[in-house]
């Protein structure tokens, strides 16, 4: 199966550089994708105190399968 990535924010899939349709071979290698490309940055932490975070991104995604 292979998966493409529907961004919200834009309305459309994901392109690379050379317009064509970014397609992955896994969810996980999309998920890589988007966790290095759109995740939001952690806060600084000011405390010791140990804080669980959460993985945000930027905009909401659907990874859907392809054909």
């Amino acid at each position: 199966m292979k998966y493409a990535i529907f961004s919200f924010a834009e309305g459309d899939y994901l392109f690379d550089e050379n317009n064509c349709l970014l397609v992955f071979e896994s969810k996980g290698l999309a998920y890589q994708y988007m966790k290095a490309r759109f995740r939001k940055p952690e806060p600084i932490q000011r405390t010791k105190r140990v804080i669980q975070f959460t993985e945000f991104y930027q905009a909401p995604f659907r990874i859907q399968k392809v054909c």
